[in-house]
C-alpha cells in the first residue's frame, strides 16, 4: 500500500476487498448466537454485517492512503467528516423510527458515502487499471507475523462492545459504541 508503484496499490486493493467480505461472512455461521448474546436476538442486525464490514475496512485503507501520501489535510477533513456524517445520519434514523436496523443502516450508509468521497480522490490520482498479483506472496510473508498482534488488538478492542451487550443489553451497547468511536477518531 505504501509503495510508489500504483499496480501494487490496486492489487493490495482487491486481496484486501475478497478478504474482507470473506471474514464479514464468518458472524452468519453462528448468526442465532451471535444475535442472542450481543443484539438481543434479532437475527437480521447479524444479516446486515456482511454489507457494512466490507465497506468499513475499505474506508480505513482509504485513510491509510491518504496517512501513507502524507496527505494530511485531507486525512483531517475526512476523519472529521465521518464522524459528523455517521453521528448526523445515525440520530436522523433514530429519531425518526427508534430501531437498530435504522440505526445500522444510517451508520451503513454513512461508511457508503465516505468510501465513495475518498474513492474518487484516490481513482484520480492513481486511476484504474488491472491488478497484478506477483508481489502478493513477498508482502503476505512480511505482514504475517504481525497478524496474531491484529487479532488480539481486534479482540480487545471488539470484546467490550460484546460484553456490554451480554451484561447490560444491547441498548447501552447503542449509548456506548458510537461514543467509543468518535473517541477514537
Amino acid at each position: 500500500f505504501f509503495a510508489p508503484d500504483h499496480t501494487l496499490l490496486r492489487t493490495k486493493f482487491i486481496f484486501i476487498l475478497i478478504n474482507s467480505v470473506l471474514v464479514s461472512l464468518l458472524p452468519l455461521l453462528a448468526s442465532q448466537q451471535v444475535s442472542n448474546y450481543v443484539f438481543g436476538g434479532r437475527v437480521e442486525v447479524v444479516y446486515f454485517i456482511p454489507l457494512i464490514f466490507p465497506i468499513i475496512v475499505l474506508n480505513n485503507l482509504c485513510m491509510s492512503y491518504f496517512r501513507a501520501r502524507q496527505q494530511i489535510k485531507k486525512l483531517s477533513i475526512f476523519t472529521v467528516l465521518q464522524s459528523i456524517l455517521i453521528m448526523g445520519l445515525v440520530a436522523l434514523a433514530v429519531l425518526s423510527n427508534p430501531t437498530i436496523f435504522q440505526a445500522l443502516s444510517a451508520y451503513g450508509l454513512a461508511q457508503i458515502i465516505m468510501f465513495w468521497m475518498m474513492f474518487v480522490l484516490i481513482i484520480k490520482e492513481i486511476g484504474i487499471s488491472t491488478p497484478s498479483m506477483k508481489c502478493l506472496k513477498e508482502y503476505l510473508v512480511f505482514g504475517l507475523p504481525a497478524l496474531p498482534q491484529t487479532i488480539a488488538t481486534w479482540a480487545i478492542v471488539g470484546s467490550d462492545k460484546f460484553l456490554i451487550g451480554i451484561f447490560i443489553g444491547i441498548t447501552y451497547v447503542g449509548y456506548y459504541a458510537p461514543a467509543y468511536g468518535l473517541g477514537s477518531s
